[in-house]
C-alpha cells in the first residue's frame, strides 16, 4: 500500500473516532502530549483537539515508527521461524505482504475463502466481500480497517 494511502486511512480512522464519539485518545509514542490512566510518560494525544495538518503529521511519524519496528524487529523474527519451518506458508506470506499477525491468523482461521495467494510473486489478494463479512461478524474495527487497506 502506498504510504500516502496509509496516512489517509489513518487520519480517516482517527476522524471517525471523533465523529462516532469514541475514545479519541490515541497512542502516538514520543510525539504524545498526555498520559493515560496512571502512566507517567506522555505517549498519547487527544485527536479531537488536533487540526488536520497535525493529524497528518502524527500519522506520518506514527506509521514510520511502526514500519521501522516491523522491518527491524518483527520481520527478522518471522524470517527465522520461517527458515526453521515453524510457520504456515499462508501466514508467512500474509505477514510478509504487510498485514499484522492477528489479522493474518483471523483470515486463515475464519476467512480463508476470501484470500488468494500468489506464491510466485509473494502476494496476497483479498476479495472485496471480505470487509462486508468481517463487518457482519462484528470483528474488531481495527482489523477490519487493516483488511480494508489491503483489499485489491
Amino acid at each position: 500500500i502506498p504510504f500516502n494511502r496509509l496516512i489517509s486511512y489513518t487520519v480517516s480512522y482517527w476522524k471517525s473516532l471523533v465523529y462516532n464519539h469514541k475514545d479519541t485518545i490515541v497512542f502516538v509514542g514520543k510525539w504524545g502530549d498526555t498520559n493515560r490512566g496512571h502512566g507517567y510518560a506522555e505517549l498519547w494525544t487527544d485527536i479531537k483537539d488536533k487540526k488536520n495538518t497535525e493529524l497528518i503529521n502524527l500519522a506520518i511519524v506514527r506509521l514510520k515508527e511502526e514500519q521501522d519496528f516491523i522491518d527491524n524487529v518483527i520481520m527478522k523474527y518471522v524470517e527465522v521461524i520461517n527458515d526453521l519451518g515453524m510457520i504456515e506458508p499462508k501466514l508467512y506470506f500474509g505477514i510478509k505482504n504487510g498485514i499484522g499477525l492477528f489479522l493474518a491468523r483471523l483470515l486463515i482461521e475464519k476467512y480463508s475463502n476470501y484470500i488468494q495467494i500468489d506464491v510466485n510473486n509473494d502476494t496476497v489478494y483479498f476479495n472485496e466481500e471480505l470487509i462486508a463479512m468481517m463487518s457482519k461478524n462484528n470483528e474488531n474495527s481495527m482489523l477490519i480497517y487493516e483488511a480494508q487497506t489491503n483489499v485489491y
